[in-house]
């Protein structure tokens, strides 16, 4: 269980279809329920109609450790892309998108 806090909404597979990625968890809850920390970054790959299909986290790469509060791309000078997650009292992670 993991609240999301961050989406962003791409198209991360170019097929032309709008794809989204959610990060999320929530470490302050109280101690009956425990940490909400089951999200390590979904991707969901649209068809285009609406539908989406997960990315298990294995394929996707993604494997984000901490209660990410904000994420961004960023194009760097090389012209690869990277992804930016922000952290709760954490460092940034960054993972760079793989070309298709």
């Amino acid at each position: 269980l993991s609240p999301v806090n961050s989406m962003m909404p791409d198209d991360y597979n170019n097929d032309g279809f709008p794809d989204v990625l959610l990060a999320g968890n929530f470490f302050g809850s109280r101690i009956q329920f425990g940490r909400l920390d089951a999200n390590k970054g979904l991707l969901l790959l649209g068809d285009g109609k609406g539908n989406f299909l997960e990315v298990p986290n294995k394929k996707s790469g993604l494997f984000i450790n901490g209660e990410v509060r904000d994420m961004a791309r960023v194009g760097l000078a090389t012209g690869k892309d990277m992804l930016l997650f922000t952290l709760n009292n954490d460092s940034i992670q960054m993972y760079q998108i793989a070309e298709q």
